[in-house]
């Protein structure tokens, strides 16, 4: 995750905000990448992405910090691919992320289900290409 996480940061991407699962693993990602990132992020634990949580309530996280030009959600499998999906107006789990995985979705403010533009999604494999020599 580490080589990961330099990859993540090759990437250019000014994030101001971690929002994580409590759950260990989770948390433990999160971390790395804030200290892997430039700018360090702050990292906040959220309920709201414990495994099983419904696309629903997390678009609902990501509006409560709508404030935010760029956030990270921090979280389990398939939940993500569900919410990915979600966000991009399909059903079910289109979108399959790898532990380590990263995808990006710009999202318009305000709006949710279907509204979702995918930009990138990198395997862990790809992002560690990505850190080369760091």
């Amino acid at each position: 995750m580490k080589k990961a996480a330099l990859g993540i940061r090759s990437l250019g991407e000014d994030f101001g905000l971690i929002i994580t699962s409590p759950m260990q693993r989770a948390s433990h990602t999160a971390e790395i990448l804030a200290q892997a990132l430039k700018k360090k992020p702050k990292v906040i634990f959220s309920k709201d992405l414990l495994p099983g949580a419904f696309p629903q309530k997390i678009a609902g996280l990501i509006a409560r910090y709508k404030k935010q030009n760029s956030l990270v959600l921090v979280g389990h499998e398939p939940d993500f691919g569900i919410f990915a999906s979600y966000i991009l107006g399909g059903r079910g789990s289109a979108i399959e992320l790898k532990k380590g995985g990263m995808c990006r979705i710009d999202i318009p403010f305000g709006k949710a289900r279907g509204k979702g533009t995918l930009i990138w999604l990198l395997s862990p494999r790809y992002l560690c290409m990505l850190a080369g020599g760091q």
